[in-house]
């Protein structure tokens, strides 16, 4: 069973960099028409390093990228991984947000609530985070 999970990672159709380039996508268009959703932890962590005017084309461009290296077979490991570079990084960002308003008991939209609340919520990026980082390099030198 562990082997078909790995597998996921390894496929040109991996599923984990292929969900993080859709939501990227999403995140951007809706960056786009509303300013509701940038209080997100994982919107805002991004916002945080890229301005709100660049951000959609900054997530549209990793995403893209990310498709390439997904598609691409033909370059060498080392050029694949720098096509998911990008897309790792603002995975990271999204990442380490999380965990800070953990740390500080706080979301980014200045909503109070207990540190293992925001973690318990917010978990699930962190756990991405580490599982499309293994998927990248798996992906990378398949």
């Amino acid at each position: 069973m562990p082997s078909k999970i790995l597998a996921l990672t390894t496929t040109r159709l991996s599923i984990i960099i292929w969900g993080a380039l859709v939501v990227h996508i999403i995140q951007a268009i809706s960056m786009i028409y509303s300013p509701l959703g940038n209080g997100a932890i994982d919107v805002a962590s991004i916002l945080q390093w890229v301005p709100l005017n660049y951000a959609p084309a900054v997530m549209i461009s990793t995403s893209g990228l990310a498709f390439v290296g997904l598609i691409d077979n033909d370059n060498s490991w080392y050029f694949r991984l720098l096509l998911f570079l990008p897309q790792q990084g603002l995975i990271t960002a999204a990442a380490f947000g999380a965990i800070s308003a953990s740390l500080h008991g706080a979301y980014f939209d200045g909503t109070v609530k207990a540190g293992i609340h925001i973690f318990n919520d917010q978990l699930w990026l962190i756990m991405y985070f580490v599982i499309h980082a293994i998927s990248v390099v798996r992906r990378a030198i398949a």
